[in-house]
């Protein structure tokens, strides 16, 4: 008993150790304080989204530099050729007068006259085929989805289910679990998928959805997954299963923001490394494309 009590001090004395904090002012110095333009764009043919733009500043800067800024230049290109924009009322984005289309290549530049110029490309990807079923067991709906020979080890793509009306006015996302595995502590800690939120795809709603590559598939090409199931308030409500095809872009960005908020030190509370993803060249953020397919059983 003695031994036991000893042991369990020490480790209460090692738990304090390490969740004490040490406070220490320091003052960040950065070499670089000019302001770059942010950009955030995902585009589809499901969904012709804006990109929007903002002005960033370097820590340590005086807030009134990130006010806002003029744009001095503006333009966005479909495979090579430039198109018109549209701007958005009451805010910094814009979107394309034209749909856009699975294959093209996109190219967004701005420059302000706080700033230098900012580009950014990517490619909507074409949308990987694949045929689903889905059965109801012991209060959860199991779907199970095989994709095609479009699927390759480079493919990127992300699942989601959500409860939503007929007009896409109410939605909710479903959380995702593995079929006939119950859920614990450890599960919670480690899950199954690599879940993160999805912010496009129905207006301004975000949901919670599982990010895949093709590796992860293997040769079989089949997944399957589970969420609870209950019966909808309203009738003209219908899970939905969603299935994006992603760049390869908005994958990166997406599995950075997963990488930042599911690693050791973050699970302890702690402060983790930042994993920063861009794919804009003279300034920062993503611009991303998607395919979208909707499966409803």
């Amino acid at each position: 008993m003695e031994v036991l009590k000893r042991y369990s001090i020490i480790a209460l004395l090692g738990s304090a150790c390490l969740f004490s904090s040490c406070e220490e002012e320091f003052e960040v110095k950065v070499e670089d304080t000019s302001p770059k333009i942010f950009l955030q764009g995902m585009v589809s043919p499901f969904l012709n989204s804006p990109v929007y733009a903002y002005k960033a500043v370097p820590v340590g800067v005086a807030r009134s530099d990130a006010q806002d800024f003029t744009v001095r230049d503006l333009s966005l290109k479909i495979n090579g050729t430039e198109v018109g924009i549209v701007e958005e009322e009451g805010g910094k984005g814009w979107r394309s007068e034209l749909d856009y289309n699975e294959g093209d290549e996109l190219e967004f530049t701005i420059s302000t006259m706080e700033t230098g110029e900012a580009t950014a490309v990517t490619t909507i990807p074409r949308m990987l085929g694949f045929s689903a079923d889905s059965t109801l067991v012991e209060g959860n709906v199991i779907y199970t989805i095989r994709f095609d020979e479009t699927l390759d080890e480079d493919s990127k793509f992300a699942v989601a289910v959500i409860l939503a009306d007929d007009e896409y006015l109410r939605v909710s996302s479903r959380p995702l679990s593995k079929p006939g595995e119950d859920e614990t502590l450890l599960g919670a800690l480690t899950p199954d998928f690599r879940l993160v939120s999805l912010p496009f795809g129905f207006g301004y709603e975000a949901f919670e959805g599982a990010l895949f590559n093709g590796k992860e598939l293997g040769k079989e090409k089949t997944l399957s997954l589970s969420v609870p199931y209950y019966e909808p308030e309203d009738s003209s409500q219908k899970l939905k299963l969603l299935v994006y095809t992603l760049s390869e872009e908005l994958y990166g960005y997406l599995n950075a923001e997963y990488n930042k908020n599911n690693n050791v030190l973050s699970m302890l509370g702690l402060a983790p490394s930042n994993f920063a993803y861009s794919n804009v060249d003279g300034g920062y953020g993503v611009l991303g494309g998607y395919s979208l397919r909707i499966w409803t059983k």
